[in-house]
């Protein structure tokens, strides 16, 4: 989910809890707070080696890493793109399902699942946000 989408989702509906509740797991939130604890690491690493290193050295070591990967992240790509696509259209096909059942519409609307549902989001906001500002800056995660 895109910064853009979050961000819509928070001004203009209540999170469902339906949907928070099948997305919330925990061992990937403590994988992906592992992963960043491993990116912020990394980046010391890279500022440490980039002062230490000539630029023929930094450009060789890009170009080995282009070559060995290129082809690679051409396919994760297309993976990621056909993905997205698919989790769109599953998304739409729960939230008619929902719209469909006034028991789950009333539990879904009270505001103990709301503010749960609330939280979970934000918890995935925080997750988007961070990458969405390592993506802007172009940081390499590494592999975890």
């Amino acid at each position: 989910m895109s910064e853009n989408n979050l961000r819509n989702l928070e001004s203009n509906s209540k999170p469902k809890i339906t949907a928070q509740i099948e997305m919330y797991d925990q061992s990937t939130i403590n994988n992906q707070i592992k992963n960043f604890v491993q990116i912020r690491d990394a980046q010391k690493k890279r500022c440490e080696k980039l002062e230490a290193m000539g630029s023929e050295e930094t450009v060789a070591q890009c170009q080995t890493f282009l070559d060995e990967n290129g082809e690679r992240i051409q396919k994760q790509v297309s993976i990621l793109k056909d993905l997205q696509n698919d989790i769109q259209s599953l998304v739409n096909k729960a939230d008619n399902f929902e719209k469909d059942n006034d028991e789950l519409n009333n539990l879904v609307q009270s505001d103990k699942y709301n503010r749960l549902a609330k939280e979970i989001v934000d918890i995935r906001s925080t997750i988007e946000g961070l990458n969405g500002f390592l993506e802007r800056k172009k940081v390499a995660q590494p592999p975890t």
